[in-house]
């Protein structure tokens, strides 16, 4: 599966993956150590965090960010994925593409979406939650 996973990031260009996963969720994937290189891309990240609203998480959610937007600003083809549908990531995707373009998150959501639904479907309260905290 691994060869497999690695062709596909060599064929679509992805030079940056960040995992957006629990420490179990990373555990039960053999993803153990926290930035493991892989041959087909230049760096992999992954960061502990969970599909709730909790506080704790703040600085963790904040490092997330920061890491997707350098990635993107430095012209990186970036993959970011959590573990089931689009909630971690859909939500990181939707804030730092209000972060780059200078959006209100819900502009963001909108501009994304156009005429076709591309994202949505995650953690209502967790989106609401990182909105207010991180002041989006």
């Amino acid at each position: 599966m691994g060869a497999q996973n690695d062709e596909l990031l060599r064929q679509f260009g992805i030079q940056v993956v960040i995992s957006i996963l629990t420490r179990r969720q990373a555990a039960l994937r053999q993803l153990v150590d926290w930035h493991p290189g892989a041959s087909s891309v230049e760096s992999h990240m992954v960061f502990d965090l969970h599909d709730n609203a909790n506080p704790a998480q703040i600085n963790g959610w904040e490092n997330c960010l920061d890491a997707i937007t350098e990635t993107v600003r430095t012209g990186r083809r970036t993959l970011v994925h959590c573990t089931q549908g689009v909630s971690r990531s859909g939500i990181a995707a939707v804030l730092v593409y209000a972060r780059l373009h200078d959006l209100k998150p819900d502009e963001a959501i909108a501009r994304i979406n156009g005429k076709y639904r591309v994202v949505g479907g995650w953690n209502p309260k967790l989106f609401s939650f990182l909105c207010e905290e991180l002041s989006l």
